[in-house]
This record gives C-alpha cells, structure tokens and sequence, in this order.
C-alpha cells in the first residue's frame, strides 16, 4: 500500500548516508528512558521541535530495527515510522489504528509529545531536566521503535529522524500521497454511506490494490 511513498523516503535516507547528512544506528545505541507523561511549560523549555513545520508518517513495510537520524536541525521536525507487520488476517484499519494509538500514546519523562496523526502532524518539547540528563532524538527513536515493537503483529520497526526544512521539502510529495492513502482508508471504515462517484479518494483507490480490495469488501457487506 505504501511502497511507493516509502521507497521514495529510503532513497533520500540513503543519499543522506552516503552525503553524510544522516546516520545510521541501532535502537540500542541510545539509553532507555522513563515513561511518564509530562506537560513541559514554557519556563521548563529547553528546546521545542516541529511547532513551525512539522510531519508524522506511520507506514507499514519492511524494516530492520534501525534509526536514521539526520544530522541538520533548523526546528523542523518529521518522525517516520515503518513497521514490520505480520498480517495472519489483520485488517489494514485495525493495523493503522493499532500503530496510530501506541505512538499517540507514548509518554515519556521530562517531553510532551503532541501528535496528530491524521494531519500528519508531530510537536515536542524537551524539558531543561530532560536535556540534561541525556534526553535525544536518538533517544526519542529508541521509544518509538520499542512502542511499536511491543505490538504483537510487529516484527521490526525503523524509526527516521528528520529535522530541516530542506529534507521535509525533499519529501513533501511522498508526505502528500501517505497522507491521501490514509485519509481514503479512514473514510471508508467510518462513513457508513461510500459514494465513490462523489469521493474525493476515488483516484487513489483505483490505483492502490489493497484499497480497492477494502472498498470492495465493505461495499459487499
């Protein structure tokens, strides 16, 4: 469903490589942090990510347990994540709410996290407390990947770290159609009523397999 987005994203991480512009690491490169959720105020602030310019992409495909972190920071912010998954009969919906939930829910100390997965949108703040004692992006990936990877249906997860505008940039387009292939899927799980002819989705459907699959399957049902 999202091979096109996502190979699109693996060549800019691999430019990036290759540049120098991002790197390359193991989850266990970076230290395990406490959970705790923590609302961090404007005196607290270290330092803030993402409120300007900011996306999340939650895909699924296939994955190593690596983190990509680039190396740049101008306070853009782009969290990617792609998963693993063993679908023994899952459902893409219930997958996509499952992953949506666990990375909604992450809470850890010292950082609020606000995300909005279905505007493709992600916020953090690092409290001074935080930042001291040893809080990252690095460390940030650590959490997602190990959040994920809790799930059951979860084999593996790589977790991409981006944080300059000219990266995002690079990627606008790839953020785009993940975005439309994820909007057409919620629609036809939650309107009860699929008028294709009226959708606005109708283009993205016919071209993916597996949301025509879905839209067929429920149109029978």
């Amino acid at each position: 469903m999202f091979e096109e987005v996502i190979e699109k994203i693996r060549e800019q991480v691999l430019n990036g490589l290759r540049s120098g512009a991002i790197r390359e690491y193991s989850p266990q490169s970076f230290k395990s942090w406490a959970r705790g959720r923590d609302v961090v105020t404007r005196g607290e602030l270290a330092y803030e990510l993402g409120k300007q310019n900011s996306a999340l992409l939650i895909l699924w495909g296939n994955a190593e347990n690596r983190i990509y972190l680039s190396k740049e920071s101008d306070g853009s912010l782009a969290v990617i994540v792609i998963c693993d998954v063993v679908w023994d009969g899952l459902e893409k919906y219930e997958c996509f709410r499952a992953l949506r939930d666990a990375f909604y829910n992450l809470s850890l100390y010292g950082v609020t996290i606000r995300s909005l997965p279905s505007q493709l949108k992600v916020w953090l703040r690092v409290a001074r407390r935080a930042s001291e004692e040893g809080f990252s992006l690095g460390v940030l990936a650590r959490a997602v990947n190990e959040a994920m990877n809790s799930l059951e249906f979860v084999r593996a997860t790589d977790v991409i770290i981006l944080t300059s505008r000219n990266e995002m940039d690079a990627l606008k387009d790839a953020f785009l159609r993940a975005k439309k292939i994820i909007d057409a899927l919620i629609k036809m799980h939650e309107e009860k009523l699929l008028n294709c002819e009226e959708c606005d989705y109708r283009d993205v459907c016919s071209e993916i397999p597996e949301l025509k699959m879905i839209r067929d399957r429920i149109k029978r049902q």
